[in-house]
C-alpha cells in the first residue's frame, strides 16, 4: 500500500555565502508554508511542520517523528536541506524551493545512502501539528554544533621503518623522543586520543602531566621539513593529526596544520614533519601493549564540530602534457576503495567534479586528574583548516615488448605490442578554496615534481591485498572502523 503524506514546513536554507574578508556567514531563507506529499491512489495524508531548527512529521495513524536540522546533510549546491532523526534512523532532504520531490536517506554499510522519494510536494492549507516543543541546539553563527560520539582513547606501540629493522617510538625523560628495537615499558605506550572524525592527538603521560606530539616552534627547514616536539597538550591545531591508512599496510599521521606533511621518523635522531611520500619511515605500524598500563587520568566530556559552511564543488580539468598516454587514479580519501581511473592520451584531458570543504571549529571539553586526585576541566576551541579530500596517482604507459613475425607468413610484421603502466608520482589535490571552482591540473608535470613514484596507489583491491603487510591484530584499524560508523550515524 502506498502512503500519502501532508507536510507543513518552515524552511531555512543551508546555502550560505562565506564572507572570508570579514569572517561572517550570510544565510538565505525560504518561504514558510504548509505542504502535502502526495502519492496517486492514497487518500490519507500525513502532516509535517518545519522550523529553522527542527522538523516534525505526523503519519496518518497519529505517530510523530522529530527531526533536527543538520546542515552536514545538505546537498553541495544548497538545493536540498537536511533534517535527521536518530529515533527513526532516517534523513530527509527537502527542496529549497518547496517544489518537486525530496530525498530520503537511510544507513547502509556504515554510511547514509539517499534515494529520491516517490512523493510529490504540493501546497496545503492543513492545520499545523500540535506537539511539544523539540529540544534542539541553538545555532552558532547560523550553523549548529554537531555532538560527536567518538571512540575511547586507546594505548598502542608505534614502530616505523623497514620490515627487517623497525624502530619503536619511546619517550625519554620528560620531553624527548627515543627509539628502541623492542617495546618494553610504559614509555613506549602512546595514547591515541580521538578529537574528531579520523583526527587524533598522540599523547603520553609523564609526571602528572599529559604531553602530546606536535609541530614545534621552529620555521620550515631548508630540506622542506618542520621540527616536531613533545609538549604539554594545548589548544591549537599543532598537536592534531589525521590518520591515513595505507592500503599496503601501515599508517601515516598527516598534520592538520600542514596538510600533505606527515610524521616522519629520523632513525636514531628524532621526529620531523616532511612531505608525505609513504617512505617506510613515514609509515607507522601499531601494536597493542602486552603488559598492563595504569588507567589513564584523562577523560573526554564533550566534543562538538561547528562547520564553516558548504563550498560548491570544483570543476577540474586533468591534462596530459606528456608524450605518452597516462593512467590517472583519483582517490577520495574518505573512501579509497572507490577510485576513479582515467586513461588520458597525449595532449588530451579529462574533466571531473571534485567536492570541497571549508573547515570547521572543534569544541573539545575534557578532564584530567591532578596529583591530589581531583578532576580538572579544560575546553579547547580549535579552528580546523579544510581537509584534503582527494589524491591523484599518475602512471605512464611505456612500451614493454613488441612481437615481430620473423617467418614472413603473417600479413602483419608486428603481431603484438605490449604496454605496461609505470608509476610517475603521487600528489594531493589542494583543499578548500585553495582549489578554485574551475581549475586545471597538469597531472604529468605535478607528478614528476613530487619525485615519489613509490607513493602511488595500486590499481585494484586484489593488488592492494597481495602487497599488504598489515598485521592481523591492528588496533588503529579497529579505531578507524569506529570512526566510519560515526560518519554514518544520524
Amino acid at each position: 500500500m502506498t502512503l500519502k503524506l501532508t507536510l507543513c514546513f518552515v524552511v531555512l536554507t543551508a546555502t550560505c555565502i562565506a564572507q572570508r574578508a570579514f569572517g561572517q556567514i550570510e544565510f538565505q531563507r525560504a518561504e514558510t508554508g504548509l505542504f502535502e506529499l502526495t502519492v496517486p491512489g492514497v487518500a490519507e495524508p500525513s502532516l509535517a511542520q518545519l522550523s529553522p531548527d527542527a522538523l516534525v512529521i505526523q503519519d496518518p495513524s497519529g505517530n510523530v517523528t522529530n527531526y533536527k536540522r543538520l546542515t552536514r546533510y545538505d546537498t553541495s549546491d544548497g538545493t536540498l536541506l537536511g533534517y535527521s532523526s536518530r529515533e527513526a534512523r532516517q534523513v530527509i532532504r527537502w527542496p529549497i524551493d518547496n517544489n518537486g520531490r525530496m530525498q530520503i536517506g537511510s544507513l547502509q554499510r556504515d554510511k547514509i545512502v539517499f534515494v529520491w522519494s516517490k512523493m510529490t510536494i504540493t501546497s496545503s492549507t492543513s492545520n499545523q501539528i500540535e506537539t511539544n516543543a523539540i529540544d534542539v541546539p541553538n545555532p552558532v553563527s547560523g550553523l549548529e554544533p554537531i555532538d560527536e560520539i567518538l571512540p575511547p582513547m586507546i594505548a598502542v606501540h608505534l614502530a616505523a621503518g623497514n620490515d627487517s629493522g623497525r624502530q619503536f617510538l619511546t619517550m625519554q625523560g620528560s620531553n624527548r623522543f627515543g627509539f628502541a628495537s623492542q617495546a618494553a615499558g610504559a614509555e613506549s605506550a602512546w595514547y591515541i586520543t580521538p578529537v574528531s572524525n579520523n583526527v587524533v592527538r598522540l599523547q603520553q603521560w609523564n609526571r602528572d602531566n599529559w604531553m602530546a606530539i606536535g609541530i614545534g616552534n621552529g620555521m620550515r627547514r631548508a630540506n622542506n621539513s618542520f621540527p616536531v616536539s613533545l609538549l604539554p597538550i594545548q589548544n591549537g591545531v599543532e598537536q592534531l593529526w589525521r590518520i591515513q591508512n595505507r592500503s599496503t599496510g601501515g599508517y601515516c599521521f598527516e598534520s592538520l596544520m600542514h596538510p600533505g606533511f606527515g610524521l616522519t621518523c629520523i632513525p636514531n635522531l628524532g621526529l620531523s614533519l616532511q612531505p608525505i611520500t609513504y617512505d617506510p619511515w613515514q609509515l607507522w605500524w601499531p601494536s597493542t601493549p602486552t603488559f598492563v598500563l595504569p588507567q589513564p587520568q584523562f577523560r573526554t566530556v564533550q566534543q562538538q564540530v561547528i562547520s564553516n559552511g558548504p563550498l560548491s564543488p570544483a570543476t577540474v580539468n586533468i591534462v596530459n602534457t606528456h608524450s605518452d598516454t597516462l593512467v590517472v587514479l583519483v582517490a577520495d580519501r574518505r573512501n579509497v576503495s572507490n577510485m576513479k581511473k582515467m586513461r588520458i592520451a597525449p595532449g588530451k584531458s579529462e574533466r571531473m567534479q571534485i567536492e570541497r570543504e571549508s573547515g570547521a571549529t572543534i569544541v573539545e571539553t575534557f578532564e584530567t586528574m591532578d596529583g591530589f586526585g581531583n578532576w580538572q576541566q579544560q575546553q579547547f576551541n580549535t579552528a580546523i583548516p579544510p581537509n584534503v579530500l582527494y589524491d591523484i596517482s599518475v602512471y605512464e604507459e611505456f612500451l614493454q615488448s613488441i612481437a615481430i613475425d620473423r617467418t614472413g607468413t603473417s600479413p602483419n610484421p608486428i603481431e603484438d605490442v605490449n604496454y605496461q603502466p609505470r608509476s610517475i608520482g603521487f600528489f594531493l589535490v589542494p583543499p578548500g578554496d585553495e582549489l578554485p571552482e574551475v581549475a586545471e591540473i597538469d597531472a604529468y608535470q605535478v607528478a614528476i615534481d613530487t619525485q615519489n613514484p613509490g607513493g602511488v596507489r595500486r590499481f585494484s583491491q586484489r593488488e592492494m591485498e597481495q602487497n599488504s603487510n598489515a598485521p592481523v591484530n591492528d588496533p588503529l584499524k579497529d579505531l578507524l572502523k569506529q570512526f566510519q560508523k560515526q560518519r554514518g550515524s544520524f
